[in-house]
């Protein structure tokens, strides 16, 4: 095997494949990157079993062939390396010479028949999403998964298709965010598929702001396409809750308040809390809300002008659960419906969005 190719393009692509690579292998070949050269193009894979990255570069070929080598000396040579052509010729022992202008490297790699070989999905459902429409989807919402490793299914993104529509959900069963969109193509069979969180995370670093994303969800695998990069993730096993059981029916009251207004509010008033004291209060009176909070020495509080003809009410909430979704959020302003001060609290905002919270006891 013979290619060369620009430093800068082999240093993203790289770049672009080694979070697949894990920090503590099973088997020695699981730390290395997978090397394909044929026709006109370097093909980079790299995997962890559970998560695997492959991106597709294009390159001056000289001979075919196909390599593993260690992924993190690979990467901190490239990256070391001037911007100029970068030569790697691999012979028949595994050992590849690296070199670019006066630079030279040699390093051992493994053969490439050791390397995992990508299952077929069974029972696909594909459809086409646009690149940012997915990645704000995502990341208006995961940031309510959860990190308790003994509720495995809670701990990714639920993808639910019924009808032609798909809802992403997450929870940690303390709040819950959702997102719906209406799927272009009306011939996508219903079904449930559960996304790790270490795939959710990675497929928003690979979407641009520009192009589409191919989504094909198999039974036990799914597949991500979109420019010249493919992600392929396992699936969370198991059922998710039913999540439609904690989303209140209706709600009585409604307040509308600025979201940036809101946010910069409890960024503020949350600077006194400590340990101890993890609760901000709103209390909601015609055309204002008072936000506040306290620890056992220090207090503060500042308004917000809102649009409220409700009832006066005070409700407290930990402050984190309200600011997340805030950040992610494009509306001018967020909506709070509620019941009373102990009911599941809605936040809604962008179209498709719901949030819901449980109240603190004050």
């Amino acid at each position: 095997m013979k290619f060369t190719i620009d430093q800068s393009v082999l240093a993203n692509g790289l770049a672009r494949v080694q979070s697949a690579i894990s920090s503590r292998p099973t088997v020695p070949v699981l730390a290395n990157i997978l090397l394909t050269v044929k026709g006109d193009e370097l093909i980079l894979n790299a995997t962890d079993l559970d998560l695997s990255l492959t991106t597709t570069l294009s390159c001056s070929v000289e001979r075919e062939g196909s390599t593993t080598l260690p992924a993190k000396k690979f990467l901190s040579i490239i990256r070391q390396l001037p911007n100029a052509p970068v030569t790697v010729d691999t012979d028949d022992n595994e050992i590849s010479s690296i070199s670019c202008n006066t630079s030279f490297f040699k390093i051992l790699g493994m053969s490439d028949a050791e390397f995992p070989v990508e299952k077929e999905l069974t029972e696909v459902r594909s459809f086409t999403l646009k690149n940012e429409q997915f990645r704000k989807m995502l990341e208006k919402i995961s940031y309510s998964v959860s990190t308790d490793e003994t509720r495995l299914v809670l701990n990714g993104i639920l993808l639910s298709i019924r009808e032609g529509t798909m809802t992403a959900v997450a929870t940690d069963g303390r709040r819950l965010a959702l997102m719906e969109t209406i799927l272009d193509c009306d011939d996508v069979i219903d079904g449930d598929t559960i996304l790790p969180s270490k795939a959710v995370n990675e497929i928003q670093k690979l979407l641009s702001a520009e192009g589409e994303v191919v989504i094909s969800l198999g039974n036990a695998r799914a597949i991500f396409e979109t420019g010249n990069t493919t992600l392929r993730s396992k699936l969370v096993e198991g059922n998710y809750p039913n999540y439609r059981q904690v989303i209140p029916p209706g709600f009585t009251e409604e307040i509308s308040i600025p979201r940036a207004d809101l946010a910069k509010a409890l960024t503020r008033v949350s600077l006194v809390l400590n340990d101890n004291s993890s609760s901000v209060k709103m209390d909601m009176k015609a055309d204002i809300v008072v936000v506040s909070a306290n620890s056992n020495t220090d207090e503060s509080s500042e308004p917000v002008a809102v649009d409220y003809p409700g009832t006066p009410i005070s409700i407290s909430f930990n402050p984190s659960f309200i600011q997340e979704p805030l950040k992610y959020l494009d509306c001018n302003n967020v909506s709070l419906r509620f019941n009373d001060k102990i009911s599941p609290i809605g936040v809604f905002g962008d179209e498709g969005f719901l949030y819901v919270i449980m109240p603190m006891r004050n």
